[in-house]
């Protein structure tokens, strides 16, 4: 079956002779795992949209194994910024593999939500009008469902927190427009929050510790 779709590329690692396998992050389909043939080779025209965090216009093949096969790919936008700043491309390694790790086995459940979640953070990050850690912590409170988790203020109510980063989780919560805090208050948030999921789901994200480090 023929499918075109507007896709994240979450990942792209060699496979086989100069092809890639990608996992691509769509609205109606969530994650979707592809093969780009000859993707590796400097000449071929699927190179340039095969690159992690690229959005892309992706017209693929879809196999009864659950392996699509990318026939064209035209990129929509590079998100160049995001790419070429360590600290806006670590936090979003780190949505790219919160996403990998929820639903990386077993699917995402909630594309809809996690899709344009994952593309207003890219745009968020690039834009700088937030530190790209806060951007991070709105896009985690949005997609907690994918691990079966709920994010409200009677959870935060039990957590041990400073004042400030207590202020800060609940405008998360609220999607307030106005959050604002100190880096160190961000980075409390954070670890508070990433204890939490570790404690639920054992879950931890390696870019995420690589991300803060930039940042700190």
């Amino acid at each position: 079956m023929l499918t075109r779709d507007h896709a994240f590329v979450l990942t792209a690692k060699p496979y086989q002779e100069g092809h890639l396998m990608l996992a691509l992050l769509t609205e109606r389909h969530g994650l979707i795992r592809a093969v780009a043939r000859r993707a590796q080779q400097t000449v071929s025209p699927l190179r340039s949209a095969c690159q992690p965090v690229v959005e892309a216009d992706f017209l693929l093949r879809l196999s009864d194994n659950g392996l699509a096969d990318v026939l064209q790919a035209e990129v929509i936008d590079a998100h160049a910024r995001v790419r070429g700043d360590l600290a806006r491309a670590g936090f979003a390694a780190a949505c790219t593999e919160w996403l990998m790790q929820t639903g990386g086995r077993t699917g995402l459940t909630h594309p809809h939500i996690a899709y344009p979640c994952y593309q207003t953070s890219l745009r968020a990050l690039a834009a700088d009008r937030e530190p790209p850690a806060l951007v991070y912590l709105r896009f985690l409170a949005r997609t907690l469902p994918e691990a079966g988790l709920v994010f409200d203020a009677k959870e935060i109510a039990l957590w041990s927190l400073s004042e400030g980063a207590r202020r800060l989780l609940h405008g998360v919560v609220a999607e307030s427009d106005s959050v604002a805090a100190a880096p160190d208050v961000i980075h409390e948030a954070l670890s508070v929050v990433g204890g939490w999921i570790f404690d639920q789901t054992g879950i931890v994200l390696k870019s995420l510790k690589i991300a803060i480090q930039l940042t700190q």
